[in-house]
């Protein structure tokens, strides 16, 4: 809904040719562009738009002023029934979380992985993975993205060395997680085709690897 009703507020602004206004507007649509172009070179990222949130608010704001403080009624009534259309699953879906939390398939194989990683890997284990909720992690994890140089490995040797300099034992992917993104890195064909990575444990969308660098001489 910011989205939408900021960047038509923004062209609103423009459309004004007052200085201080159009300036606004300007910038709104340029952060926007900024991070559009760069949500399509890095595959998608959508938390990029946070970046231009409070520029859309300001333009979507004195759009709401602009109508609101009108006399054309229709208007006003299409803008409230679009806010509320926009507005309402989301309230909805609150709403429901309010009283039993999170919908069981939600957590249920989170949970079992916890079980998983509890019961059977060591304590001084550290656990690459692309999952965002590593609260279930009871042992040191490392986000794939925080460590750029698995994504600019340019070999499967590179990719090995990566692991060992920060003393990965697990991967755990989550392919319901940037599966567009990962599959044209190297990680993603190791994980699928090479020995050095031994599945553990298959529970969709989750599968836990564990790094065999007894096997890393197979990636040259």
């Amino acid at each position: 809904m910011l989205l939408i009703f900021g960047l038509i507020g923004s062209l609103y602004l423009i459309w004004r040719r007052e200085k201080r206004f159009a300036d606004v507007g300007w910038l709104t649509l340029t952060f926007f562009t900024l991070s559009l172009v760069s949500m399509i070179l890095y595959y998608g990222y959508e938390r990029y738009f946070l970046m231009v949130a409070p520029l859309l608010a300001i333009s979507a704001g004195c759009l709401f002023n602009r109508i609101f403080s009108s006399n054309m009624k229709n208007l006003k009534i299409v803008t409230l029934t679009l806010i509320l259309l926009f507005s309402l699953p989301s309230y909805i879906y609150l709403i429901t979380l309010v009283p039993y939390g999170a919908p069981v398939g939600e957590t249920e194989q989170l949970n079992n992985i916890e079980h998983y990683i509890d019961h059977h890997l060591s304590s001084d284990a550290v656990i690459l993975t692309n999952e965002i909720q590593l609260y279930f992690i009871n042992r040191k994890a490392i986000n794939v993205y925080n460590l750029p140089e698995v994504f600019q490995a340019k070999n499967l040797t590179e990719l090995i060395n990566s692991l060992k300099v920060n003393n990965i034992s697990h991967v755990l992917m989550n392919a319901h997680i940037d599966a567009e993104v990962l599959e044209n890195t190297i990680i993603f064909s190791a994980l699928k085709n090479n020995s050095t990575f031994e599945v553990l444990i298959k529970m969709p969308p989750f599968t836990l690897y564990e790094v065999n660098y007894n096997e890393s001489f197979e990636c040259r």
